[in-house]
């Protein structure tokens, strides 16, 4: 096992085989980059090669985003585009379009979210470079009074409200962010009860921090090849994809939720 982070600001680990080899250099490294991105050029990707490495590291759970039938229950989602699918709110799901997905965390309306997400590589096409933050460094570049109103537990999800931004006792920072659908919750006036001008101030000053980082960042972008598995971290790493090109049609990653 060789880690190496090349461009990336996640580790890039050059193994043999997912399945075993996967899992010791996960549990190696995830207390220090939260994150990595397992390469295993030899091995072929399959739904039952990733559910079989999740069920390693993790325990496998249904994901709840399922939005056209093969992965309504299913633990392994197919991710690809899919011109603009609808889920049960009419809120479109942006990983069926070919729009570029911001920075954000998995299962934003989930409860509770999932504490570690695997993404399997397993048709790239040539655009949608896969991108990745660490919670802490955007913090670090917060205002205290904006992480003081982000850590409040007023902001509207599907179910309720929640806070988008944790510290945990070991000093550590964890976010549950995703701004596409926080707006759509405020545009319709959904569960925003608690939210007040300064907390629309913070959510407006961290979108502004999380952009930077998009834009100006370099090495928050890697593209995923033929059998690369991303995990990491729900939350203490945001991740998103730029936009794809239309000849990407045949892209498909696959899912899993722990």
């Amino acid at each position: 096992m060789k880690p190496h982070s090349g461009d990336f600001i996640l580790p890039v680990v050059e193994l043999k085989s997912l399945m075993g080899e996967g899992e010791k250099a996960w549990r190696a490294l995830k207390d220090q980059y939260c994150g990595i991105v397992i390469r295993t050029p030899s091995e072929e990707p399959s739904r039952e090669r990733i559910l079989s490495f999740a069920n390693q590291v993790g325990k496998p759970r249904t994901s709840v985003l399922g939005v056209h039938r093969r992965n309504r229950g299913a633990t392994v989602h197919d991710v690809a585009p899919r011109q603009e699918v609808r889920d049960f709110r009419g809120v479109v799901v942006l990983s069926t379009t070919y729009r570029e997905i911001p920075l954000h965390s998995d299962g934003y309306n989930a409860e509770p979210p999932p504490e570690q997400m695997i993404l399997q590589m397993v048709n790239p096409g040539k655009g949608g470079s896969t991108t990745a933050a660490l919670a802490g460094d955007i913090m670090r570049n917060l205002s205290l009074s904006a992480i003081s109103c982000l850590s409040e537990r007023v902001f509207p999800t599907t179910d309720g409200t929640t806070a988008i931004v944790t510290r945990h006792r070991d000093g550590t920072f964890a976010m549950r962010f995703n701004e596409y659908e926080i707006n759509n919750h405020l545009a319709k006036h959904h569960n925003c009860q608690y939210v007040k001008s300064k907390h629309v101030a913070a959510f407006s000053e961290l979108v502004e921090m999380i952009d930077y980082f998009e834009s100006s960042v370099s090495a928050t972008r890697i593209q995923l090849r033929r059998s690369d598995v991303l995990l990491l971290k729900n939350g203490r790493v945001l991740h998103g994809r730029l936009g794809l090109e239309r000849s990407d049609h045949a892209r498909l990653l696959h899912r899993v939720w722990c």
